[in-house]
C-alpha cells in the first residue's frame, strides 16, 4: 500500500455542542512510531499523530484536546 502523504485528522467536538469539530492537515515525517505506523505532524510540530492504514490515528503528543484514537482522512 502506498504512503498516503497527507491527512486530516479530526478531532470530537464538545459534548453536546454544535460547533464544528476541530480538525488539523499533517504530513507525513518519514519516522514510523511505536506501532510501527507512518508518523504525521501539523505545519507547527506541536501535533503528532501515528496513523494506521485503516485510517485510525492515535496522538503521540500531550494534548488536552483528546484522549483515545481519532478519525485521519487521507488528502491528496
Amino acid at each position: 500500500m502506498a504512503l498516503v502523504h497527507r491527512y486530516l485528522v479530526v478531532f470530537p467536538g464538545r459534548v453536546g455542542g454544535h460547533a464544528p469539530q476541530p480538525s488539523v492537515v499533517v504530513t507525513a515525517t518519514g519516522r514510523t512510531g511505536p506501532g510501527g505506523h507512518p508518523v504525521y505532524t501539523d505545519e507547527t510540530g506541536r501535533v503528532r499523530v501515528e496513523i494506521t492504514e485503516h485510517g485510525t490515528a492515535r496522538l503521540l503528543t500531550p494534548t488536552p484536546l483528546h484522549r483515545g484514537p481519532l478519525h485521519a482522512e487521507p488528502l491528496s
